[in-house]
């Protein structure tokens, strides 16, 4: 399998796991930054690549790849903060959990598209004011995924 599929198709299982475990839960998820974000309705669930390591310390043709993901759930809310705050964080770590078992199985490695995938960062629900009776919560896990790329030609 090329690099470039790779990268996609890692992507896309991420994607297509959440938006299975999450269901009628969220009206999208979306891998990226999106410039017309203003017009998604939340909850919602994004997919953030962030940049990533490479680690080829020999002279081997393998590298040690660390992409690096920030899974960010957003919700919209008239209620109580702490109600609202709980409802992300919720959000967040069911979205994470689907990356992390599948079938009631542990199952860390995306089907065999990776080697495995690390929590490394918990960002706890917080909101921003959009105007006087609405606020956006936010909660965020960052995720660190591993796998081994032998290049070919």
């Amino acid at each position: 399998m090329s690099l470039y599929q790779r990268l996609t198709d890692i992507r896309a299982t991420m994607k297509s796991r959440i938006e299975e475990a999450l269901g009628d839960r969220i009206n999208a998820c979306i891998i990226g930054h999106k410039s017309l974000s203003k017009y998604l309705k939340p909850p919602l669930i994004w997919i953030l690549p962030q940049a990533s390591t490479i680690d080829n310390e020999s002279f081997a043709i393998n590298e040690q790849w660390n992409l690096i993901f920030i899974i960010f759930a957003v919700v919209k809310s008239t209620r109580d903060d702490e109600e609202a705050r709980q409802e992300v964080e919720k959000l967040c770590i069911d979205a994470v959990g689907s990356l992390l078992v599948k079938d009631t199985l542990r199952d860390r490695d995306l089907d065999g598209l990776i080697s495995t995938i690390y929590r490394e960062e918990w960002l706890p629900g917080d909101s921003r004011i959009i105007d006087v009776d609405e606020a956006l919560y936010g909660a965020a896990h960052r995720l660190r995924l591993n796998f081994q790329n032998t290049e070919v030609t």
